[in-house]
C-alpha cells in the first residue's frame, strides 16, 4: 500500500514538472486577402467622391498607411463609364468632370488597383427625395401631442416640431437633429399619431421610418431644445440595411462579451465597404 502511494505521488510530480513547462507554438499569421473597401455615399448636391483603403489585417493600426492612391475609379451607369474619379488627398477621390449624381438613373461603382482584387458595387439610384410645404417650432412639448413625455422630468428641455410632408409608399426616411455648439447628431421622437403610416427601425444617430402609404402628413417630433437643425433625409434600402445591421453590431459589441457580433451589410462584390444614395432636406429650427 505504502510503495501504491509512492507511484501515486510521482506520477502527479511529473504531471506537475511538464505542466510548468512552457510549450512553443509556432504561428503563421494568415496573409491578409488583397481586398479594397470602398465607401461613397452619394447625394444629387455633391459630385461624385470616393474613400479608398485596403483591408487590413486583425494586427494592423487604423492609419493613413491602409488608404490606397494608385486606384484607377470609375463611374457606370447602365454599364457604361461616365466618369472616372482622380486622387484628391489620402485615399479620397473625386469626379474629374464635376459630375453629380441624377435621379432615375443606375449607377456601378469599379476600383481597378495592381495587386488587389478588382472591387465593384450593385447598381444603385438616388431615393425620390423629401417634400414639404410648411413647418411650425413651438419652443415646448404639446402635451396633447405628448402626453407621456410631459411627465418626463427633462420635458421642459424639448421642443415640438411639426412639418408637413409629401411622402410615398416605400420611401425609407431618417430623421435627426443637430445641436448650436457642436455637429453631434441626434434621434428625434416621433408622435403616436404619426406611426400609423410608419414602420420603425432602429438606427446609430437618428431614426429610421418605412412609409406604409402614400400620404400628406403632418410629421410631429419633439427635439431638444438647443437643437438649431432638423435633418430629414430619404435613403436607399441598401443604406437601410447598412445603418441596421450596424445599429446591431455596436449594440452586440457594447452590450455583451456572449454574442457573436454579426456582420455589417456591404453591397461592394470583391471588396468590402458600401455605395450607397440619399437625399437631405434641413429645416432651421
Amino acid at each position: 500500500m505504502i510503495y501504491l502511494k509512492k507511484v501515486i505521488y510521482l506520477f502527479i510530480a511529473i504531471l506537475c514538472f511538464q505542466s510548468c513547462n512552457s510549450i512553443e507554438i509556432d504561428y503563421i499569421q494568415p496573409i491578409t486577402a488583397k481586398k479594397m473597401v470602398a465607401y461613397c455615399f452619394f447625394n444629387p448636391d455633391s459630385i461624385w467622391s470616393v474613400q479608398l483603403s485596403k483591408l487590413g489585417s486583425v494586427t494592423d493600426v487604423v492609419s493613413n498607411n491602409l488608404l490606397i492612391n494608385n486606384a484607377t475609379v470609375t463611374i457606370s451607369e447602365n454599364n457604361k463609364v461616365i466618369d472616372t474619379l482622380i486622387l484628391k488627398k489620402n485615399g479620397y477621390y473625386s469626379s474629374l468632370r464635376n459630375l453629380k449624381p441624377e435621379y432615375n438613373k443606375k449607377y456601378t461603382l469599379i476600383v481597378e488597383c495592381e495587386g488587389f482584387d478588382k472591387l465593384y458595387s450593385t447598381q444603385e439610384s438616388l431615393p425620390s427625395p423629401i417634400i414639404y410645404s410648411s413647418y411650425k417650432v413651438y419652443q415646448n412639448l404639446l402635451p396633447d401631442i405628448f402626453p407621456k413625455e410631459t411627465y418626463n422630468d427633462s420635458w421642459y428641455k424639448q421642443k415640438t416640431v411639426e412639418i408637413i410632408l409629401s411622402i410615398e409608399k416605400g420611401q425609407f426616411i431618417k430623421a435627426s437633429t443637430t445641436h448650436f455648439e457642436n455637429n453631434v447628431v441626434w434621434g428625434v421622437s416621433v408622435a403616436l399619431n404619426n406611426m400609423s403610416n410608419l414602420i420603425e427601425y432602429n438606427s446609430l444617430n437618428g431614426n429610421i421610418f418605412e412609409v406604409k402609404e402614400t400620404a400628406n402628413m403632418k410629421l410631429q417630433t419633439a427635439v431638444s431644445y438647443d437643437s438649431d437643425k432638423l435633418r430629414i433625409m430619404t435613403i436607399s434600402p441598401h443604406y437601410l440595411l447598412y445603418e441596421v445591421s450596424y445599429a446591431e453590431y455596436e449594440f452586440v459589441v457594447n452590450t455583451t462579451k456572449i454574442l457573436t457580433p454579426n456582420n455589417v451589410f456591404s453591397n461592394i462584390k470583391g471588396g468590402g465597404g458600401l455605395f450607397v444614395g440619399y437625399t437631405l432636406k434641413i429645416v432651421d429650427l
